[in-house]
């Protein structure tokens, strides 16, 4: 017995549409938008590649471009953006075809964070053993 022509197109047609979805993959950058307030702040970004369910970390897989005015940020290969100067512009992703672009806002680079004493000074005098009152 045989089956018309168009009836096997039709089942080949939506075996090939769930196929499609099944294996429908989508990049996600975290977070979506990036805001640093201050003299060398920082953001980790993070691409992730969903695929049939799984999470894959894909961050040092992606082109990192910086689109906006010169010396707003530093992004190394590894997606840590760092801020340099007060501006804002966008972060763009390219990866496996799929380009996302991310704001970036940056303020305050201007006026350093004043020193604050448990945070940037008993570190360096724990790490040499002076942190008792014998020293």
């Amino acid at each position: 017995m045989s089956m018309p022509s168009h009836f096997l197109l039709a089942i080949l047609a939506a075996l090939l549409a769930c196929r499609a979805v099944a294996s429908a993959e989508e990049i996600v950058v975290s977070p979506a938008e990036v805001e640093l307030r201050g003299w060398k702040a920082t953001a980790q970004l993070q691409a992730t590649q969903v695929d049939q369910g799984q999470r894959i970390d894909v961050t040092r897989d992606a082109a990192w471009t910086w689109h906006g005015p010169d010396g707003v940020i530093a992004i190394d290969e590894r997606g840590a953006v760092t801020a340099l100067a007060d501006g804002a512009g966008t972060l763009m992703l390219a990866l496996r075809g799929a380009q996302i672009g991310i704001p970036v806002r940056v303020a305050g680079v201007a006026q350093p964070r004043p020193i604050d004493f448990d945070a940037d000074i008993q570190p360096i005098l724990t790490k040499f053993s002076c942190n008792a009152g014998a020293c």
